[in-house]
């Protein structure tokens, strides 16, 4: 939050600081819940329990889902924590927010990045290494979902790519409710959960298709 925050009033001014807190506030949600789920999955190959999840007779979307929940809670208390020194340490102005829309962007900020984690996760047991993917996803997201560089200042096919992405759509919501702005709220959350819901599925699929190749091929041994 100080960092980027600070890089913003000196860069530019306290709007441009505000701006890049609320920023924070976002990011927050998927750093913390990203390295949390994602290392889970990784855990299964590094404890040798991989097997036993493909092997047993569990629900597959129980199995997958419960990775995120508490994580997902944990995205909750993130955000909360940044907004107060947001509020504290860079005047934006909470007393004066719109707290229904910024408890909704909150929610679904928490939910997407939590849905994209788990899609991350079936990569990192592909890969065997739980940090590159990750890590590569999560520097695509600062640079595109308008965090800190605004979208509009990107070229077109950028611009595009950062709509698929978790937090593009709900970020400017946020702002608008946090600090100043003229989004289309009602269309920027829907969006949100629109891509939450789409990866999800996404993620599910990735999922069930990594468990048909072990079975089949009986790879993914322990690292």
């Amino acid at each position: 939050m100080a960092m980027f925050s600070l890089a913003g009033r000196f860069a530019g001014d306290e709007g441009a600081a505000q701006r890049y807190a609320v920023g924070m506030i976002a990011l927050s949600e998927m750093q913390i819940v990203q390295g949390g789920i994602t290392q889970t999955f990784h855990y299964e190959r590094q404890f040798g329990t991989l097997w036993v999840l493909f092997s047993s007779s569990g629900s597959r979307i129980v199995a997958y889902l419960s990775r995120g929940v508490l994580h997902y809670g944990n995205a909750l208390l993130s955000a909360a924590t940044t907004l107060l020194f947001a509020w504290l340490l860079f005047g934006v102005a909470l007393p004066e927010a719109d707290w229904a829309v910024v408890v909704a962007a909150v929610v679904l900020i928490a939910l997407s990045s939590m849905t994209f984690s788990l899609m991350m996760g079936s990569f990192v047991i592909v890969l065997r290494d739980w940090f590159s993917g990750p890590a590569l996803s999560y520097g695509l997201i600062i640079a595109l979902t308008g965090a800190f560089i605004p979208r509009d200042a990107l070229p077109a096919p950028l611009d595009d790519l950062g709509l698929l992405l978790p937090l593009t759509w709900a970020l400017p919501a946020l702002r608008d409710a946090l600090v100043q702005g003229e989004t289309d709220v009602a269309q920027a959350l829907l969006g949100e959960l629109g891509v939450a819901i789409a990866y999800l599925a996404a993620g599910l699929v990735l999922f069930r298709a990594v468990e048909w190749r072990a079975r089949t091929n009986g790879t993914y041994d322990t690292v």
